[in-house]
């Protein structure tokens, strides 16, 4: 259950961003695929979550990254 708990990437918008920056600088991902709605998450919930994804934790990536994420390579 740990093992699965670390690998989730859950929390507020400044961990998830800096577990995404880590792990794409890690391994290279040019490539980013997001589940908001699993199991029994309902609709507005997970529109919840993908609009603080990417009004909170697309700009903090950014920030790290210091560009648009459209121009990460």
């Amino acid at each position: 259950m740990e093992t699965f708990l670390d690998n989730l990437v859950i929390g507020d918008a400044h961990h998830v961003a800096e577990k995404l920056v880590h792990e794409i600088d890690l391994l290279g991902t040019t490539h980013l695929s997001c589940f908001m709605q699993i199991g029994s998450v309902a609709g507005e919930k997970a529109r919840r979550s993908l609009r603080r994804f990417v009004t909170e934790v697309i700009p903090l990536m950014e920030k790290s990254f210091g560009t648009s994420l459209d121009q990460v390579n």
